[in-house]
């Protein structure tokens, strides 16, 4: 079994489909080989032993289904849904109120405060392939059940699109796409060396229009889809403004409880 700009550049898809090409941050529910419909109620945070001399870290709360599975991005960690300083609601406190929810710590990541994960390390790098490898075998070694909501964050949006192309069967499906504005950023680049000094003054806003086609053309390729780009944040959108994911969450969530195929009217 196999498993992605608002004002400043945050754009939110909702949709039902499971073939799907999704950068950055990606919110997809699919079914996989379990078929049971009811989450284990107890709340819990540990390692479990996962096969191969290796544990992972994974923590769930709440009950109820589908399970919504929070997945961090490149270098973070299970705290980056509810970070101790945050304001506000964070996703993880919030969701669990509606459903089961679970957060785990991928190998070779870090917490916000930088201390290390509590998954066993890997060899780097790895490729979403493994990333879902691991996450199935996780599930497997912690007992929990699908159906399961995948919400990921930046890279591991790849892990979520790898999980959505093999599910056993379509299921409605959260994208989130997110993406600095390179119109504001290429100066800055330039100016610190990162980019070579003969970088067309453009080339921001070029690939700033390049990257707003993509997404059209994905929202274009989800039936039923929903797209919200006024979120008012920054790349890390479960921090900066939480309540915009937590929306589009039980909007899925009510749309697999309810058997609805699209998320427009």
């Amino acid at each position: 079994m196999r498993l992605a700009p608002a004002r400043d550049g945050r754009q939110l898809v909702a949709a039902r489909v499971v073939a799907l090409a999704a950068f950055s941050c990606v919110v997809a529910a699919c079914a996989w080989a379990s078929d049971s419909t009811t989450s284990r109620a107890a709340s819990f945070a540990k390692r479990v032993d996962i096969g191969g001399g290796r544990m992972m870290y994974i923590e769930c709360r709440g009950s109820g289904s589908p399970t919504v599975l929070l997945i961090s991005g490149t270098d973070t960690t299970s705290d980056l849904w509810h970070a101790a300083d945050q304001k506000g609601p964070t996703v993880y406190d919030d969701i669990q109120k509606t459903t089961r929810v679970c957060a785990y710590d991928r190998p070779g990541a870090s917490h916000l405060d930088q201390t290390f994960s509590r998954s066993n390390p890997v060899p780097q790098p790895t490729s979403p392939q493994d990333g879902v490898d691991d996450l199935v075998a996780l599930l497997k070694a912690a007992d929990v059940p699908g159906p399961y909501v995948l919400v990921a964050h930046s890279f591991s949006g790849t892990i979520a699109r790898a999980a959505a192309a093999a599910a056993v069967r379509p299921m409605p499906v959260v994208v989130l796409t997110a993406s600095d504005k390179f119109v504001d950023v290429v100066p800055k680049l330039i100016q610190t060396g990162e980019l070579p000094p003969d970088t067309p003054p453009d080339f921001g806003a070029v690939v700033d229009q390049a990257n707003s086609g993509a997404q059209n053309e994905l929202a274009a390729l989800v039936p039923g889809a929903v797209r919200i780009t006024d979120t008012h944040s920054g790349h890390n959108i479960m921090i900066e403004n939480a309540p915009v994911v937590i929306q589009a969450i039980r909007m899925l969530v009510d749309a697999v409880r309810a058997g609805q195929t699209s998320l427009k009217g």
